[in-house]
């Protein structure tokens, strides 16, 4: 066992005496709305609690200031390092979302269309005469399936297989239905959009996105997440239940033991879920992106996909349309080795809520009891609920 493992063994022991830190007061911290903050607090002493998270940041910005950016917990409880509002952490499938941004940033360039077939692009993809196009790509709707690529995904991250390997193995597969016919989430639809991008351009999806998207916007904070997280207080390091003690250990009233991740190769996952970032840079995203794109750009990102038999599909182009009580909101979440996220735009309160979480729970209720808490908080609404549950569990990407 070497210093770190032992590190850890001693916090999870003793944890349940020392109990966890809750407030983050570095200058990182926000906090210009003292009651939200005093609600978020107390949230989060609740959520610590309960859910049984290592720690998690949140940011809140209202009328495009932010007024809340705080951490709880610990981004690493091996070293004591308390989570802050410049933690960085996996954005998972909020990745998604920017990805979604850059195509229809190459669409207004006239550098592809929407309605192009992917094999324009990729002509050695077998679609089997299958019209799959680049918007049945981004909203879910291609038929593609990652049944045959979870055990790869979730296991152990696509480590140790390359990502054409991953979407071979999917065109090897029957399509789940007609594309534009049904809505079936697929994160190798993603994966194909960023090899799109990577063909229009020239030029790496990383590199592109850090160029054109991300500078470009300030979201400095913002990048392509390394395979391994750096050993530097500013990165969260990720944690997952060990589901072979917890049932166990919630009968005796103890926290389970958090262990970490598996690895996770980040060119495998690349346009679906490859992001890293903070929740102040997060939380600034959703108004950026109006200024980003164009007007009619924003629209068909954010309105329900229709299909073919005119059913409307509460997902637009990289963005989940959702609700918490009576707000309705734009938003996506994310869970992958390690970590959940979740941002969440609400255009008619002019107000978005990022979190960012170093730790995947032991089930998607839990993941949506934070959710609740964290926006019950922001909108001092501690009976309302989030419409939907958090993204599915797996392929967890």
């Amino acid at each position: 066992m070497n210093h770190r493992q032992l590190s850890l063994l001693l916090v999870l022991v003793f944890s349940s005496c020392a109990g966890p830190r809750i407030g983050e007061t570095s200058t990182t911290a926000v906090e210009t709305d003292a009651a939200l903050g005093d609600r978020m607090d107390a949230a989060a002493r609740g959520a610590l609690r309960e859910i049984r998270a290592a720690g998690f940041s949140v940011a809140v910005v209202r009328h495009g200031q932010p007024v809340l950016a705080k951490g709880y917990g610990y981004a690493d409880l091996a070293e004591r390092v308390p989570a802050s509002a410049s933690t960085i952490y996996r954005l998972a499938s909020i990745t998604k979302q920017f990805t979604a941004a850059a195509i229809l940033h190459l669409a207004e360039e006239g550098k592809l269309s929407l309605e192009d077939r992917i094999s324009e692009y990729l002509p050695d993809y077998p679609t089997a005469g299958r019209l799959i196009t680049i918007r049945n790509l981004l909203s879910h709707t291609s038929g593609l399936s990652d049944v045959a690529v979870i055990p790869i995904l979730e296991e152990a991250g696509g480590v140790g297989y390359a990502r054409n390997q991953i979407i071979d193995l999917v065109a090897s597969q029957p399509l789940d239905f007609e594309p534009g016919t049904g809505h079936s989430y697929s994160n190798v639809g993603f994966m194909i959009a960023g090899m799109v991008i990577e063909r229009v351009t020239g030029t790496t999806y990383a590199d592109y996105l850090t160029s054109e998207v991300l500078k470009p916007l300030g979201l400095d904070q913002t990048s392509f997440c390394p395979d391994e997280q750096p050993a530097a207080d500013r990165w969260a390091h990720g944690y997952d239940p060990q589901h072979g003690n917890w049932p166990r250990a919630l009968r005796l009233g103890r926290a389970p033991a958090l262990v970490d991740p598996a690895p996770i190769n980040m060119d495998v996952v690349s346009a679906a879920g490859g992001l890293c970032s903070t929740v102040t840079d997060l939380a600034r995203w959703p108004g950026l992106l109006r200024s980003f794109l164009d007007a009619a750009s924003v629209r068909e990102m954010s309105e329900p996909t229709v299909l073919a038999d005119g059913t409307k599909v509460p997902y637009g182009l990289g963005l989940q349309i959702r609700e918490f009580g009576a707000h309705p909101a734009l938003s996506h979440g994310g869970v992958v080795n390690g970590f959940i996220s979740v941002v969440a735009d609400f255009p008619e309160d002019d107000l978005t809520v990022a979190m960012l979480v170093n730790g995947r729970l032991l089930n998607l209720e839990l993941g949506v009891q934070l959710v609740d808490r964290v926006l019950g908080a922001v909108f001092d609404e501690p009976k309302s609920h989030w419409s939907d549950p958090l993204e599915a569990p797996v392929p967890r990407t």
